[in-house]
């Protein structure tokens, strides 16, 4: 824990340097966004590679305007193999939709589990869609 926390405060320094990004804190890592901001990328990036060589156990991922920081061996898929080990989803069929590269373990393992892995926008147009699509399901 003491190790991510000095991350974040790395982390919040190098959105300091660069205006209109942003660091949003997750359970176990965080995301610096640079959506706002494209050229702030490549500099970003490079904070965090300088970052985690003092830090070993995480590793970056891209993501959409993104770059991800998480421990090593986190990730969507494993989430969802250890949720449908314990009820009330033991036995049921995994739907897993996402948006992002970050998702795209998450989509695996549920097909992997023999369920389905939907994308945004390839089989949804909007989220208002997937929420139809929910509810519906539901019914």
């Amino acid at each position: 824990m003491e190790g991510l926390i000095r991350q974040l405060a790395a982390a919040q320094a190098s959105v300091a340097r660069h205006p209109a990004t942003l660091l949003e804190g997750k359970r176990h890592g965080f995301v610096l966004h640079y959506r706002a901001n494209p050229a702030a990328g490549p500099a970003l990036l490079a904070d965090l590679q300088t970052l985690l060589l003092e830090q070993p156990g995480f590793e970056i991922m891209a993501a959409k305007m993104a770059w991800e920081v998480r421990p090593v061996g986190v990730s969507k898929a494993t989430a969802v193999h250890a949720i449908m080990r314990h009820p009330p989803f033991a036995g049921r069929i995994p739907v897993f939709v996402g948006d992002d590269v970050t998702d795209e373990e998450g989509m695996d393992a549920a097909r992997v589990l023999g369920g389905v892995g939907l994308r945004l926008p390839e089989h949804f147009r909007t989220p208002a869609d997937v929420r139809r699509w929910v509810a519906g399901l539901a019914k």
